[in-house]
């Protein structure tokens, strides 16, 4: 499983960005819509129906759910959540850690995002920027 080497406050899904550039040694590139993100490690650990913040590059914020993990066949797992809003579990975060990458989708009342990792390097891409 993919380790993580730092830790932030169990009240943020991402690490702060400083933290999240010292610790992967890039910075978020200057392309619209790409951004250097880190997941914190402490968001793995959370119990069903605990709650984490989600701070998106757009400047939005929202809490969200922690509903479940899933452990798949080849040894990746997927934390699954979902926004705390009006309409139930419809916008759903599902972020899948492998042994060399973290993939996601997060969908948001404000726009949907994926998380990607290449090289070692994880991005939080807004793909309608």
């Amino acid at each position: 499983m993919l380790t993580f080497a730092h830790a932030a406050p169990l009240g943020q899904l991402f690490l702060p960005e400083s933290t999240a550039e010292v610790a992967s040694g890039a910075k978020s590139l200057q392309v619209p819509g790409i951004y250097s993100r880190q997941i914190n490690p402490a968001a793995m650990q959370l119990k069903p129906g605990e709650e984490i913040e989600l701070a998106l590059p757009n400047g939005k914020n929202y809490l969200v759910v922690f509903d479940r993990t899933e452990k798949h066949l080849n040894g990746d797992e997927s934390w699954i959540g979902h926004v705390k809003s009006d309409f139930g579990t419809d916008y759903r975060v599902i972020i899948t850690t492998g042994k060399v990458s973290i993939v996601g989708k997060l969908l948001t009342p404000s726009g949907d995002f994926l998380l990607k990792t290449e090289n070692g390097q994880q991005w939080l891409v807004d793909p309608v920027a």
